[in-house]
């Protein structure tokens, strides 16, 4: 068995593809009218599901779980963070240095937690 990805329940898929096309600096891999799957170039996967259309329905809320990114280097990360800004995306972490090396965390308008960071560990 392996992990395949993940998947984010949105309100608006169109605005959500664009967003994360900017984060993730790729367009998705499939879309149709209320799903899209990026999938990088090393194999993971993210998919963004309208809530609403869903299967079967859910009522499930946001903030619980992560989507964890990596940069390579501390310059990364600190571009990074001004280039989320930009993009709508609310901090809800500075850029600080935890147990496995610096980080920050935002939102996206979905309320899901976007994390980023450069490991140390």
């Amino acid at each position: 068995m392996m992990l395949s990805g993940f998947v984010l329940y949105v309100t608006s898929l169109s605005q959500s593809v664009a967003l994360y096309s900017e984060i993730l600096e790729q367009s998705p891999t499939r879309q149709s009218d209320d799903f899209a799957l990026f999938v990088t170039p090393a194999g993971q996967s993210l998919r963004l599901w309208q809530q609403d259309k869903v299967i079967p329905t859910t009522n499930a809320t946001v903030g619980g779980a992560e989507v964890v990114l990596n940069v390579g280097s501390l310059n990364e990360l600190q571009a990074q963070w001004r280039r989320w800004q930009s993009l709508g995306l609310q901090p809800i972490q500075p850029i600080e240095t935890l147990s496995f090396g610096e980080t920050f965390m935002m939102t996206d308008p979905d309320g899901h937690r976007l994390r980023l960071m450069r490991l140390s560990v």
